[in-house]
């Protein structure tokens, strides 16, 4: 073998094991929510396209009169709409990690207090919540 082989064959086997290492990482990122998790609302307000990373749509929400932003890919679910209101589970220790979960729109009206629910709301099923969060 060459040694210009050698290197992109190290290269190679570099570049796969830091994408395994980072998809486990966002995995494990994600199933974290689940320690804590409080519900609240949220509003998608944008959908972003981006050659780069793929589309995606931004979304809103606040806790404990904090408000956050975040994204959700476009391929996630075939019922994310801009305008529309969504439930949010995110970790109560950590608001920033947080995902959409794009099972129920919510009408328009519908308000969260302002530290959440600790209850999972009656529209949600927690093993629907786990495969969306692991399937991610």
């Amino acid at each position: 073998m060459s040694s210009k082989f050698k290197k992109h064959l190290i290269s190679y086997i570099l570049f796969f094991v830091f994408l395994i290492i980072f998809y486990l990482y966002n995995k494990n990122r994600r199933l974290k929510i689940l320690d804590s998790p409080i519900y609240t609302i949220g509003t998608i307000i944008e959908l972003s396209k981006s050659a780069k990373s793929g589309d995606y749509y931004m979304y809103k929400y606040t806790y404990k009169n904090v408000s956050y932003k975040r994204g959700i890919g476009e391929s996630s679910s075939n019922n994310l709409y801009v305008g529309k209101k969504y439930y949010i589970i995110l970790n109560k220790n950590k608001p920033k990690n947080a995902m959409l979960l794009p099972f129920v729109i919510l009408p328009d009206s519908t308000k969260s207090p302002n530290n959440g629910w600790e209850e999972i709301p009656k529209e949600l099923n927690l093993n629907q919540i786990k495969r969306f969060l692991e399937n991610y």
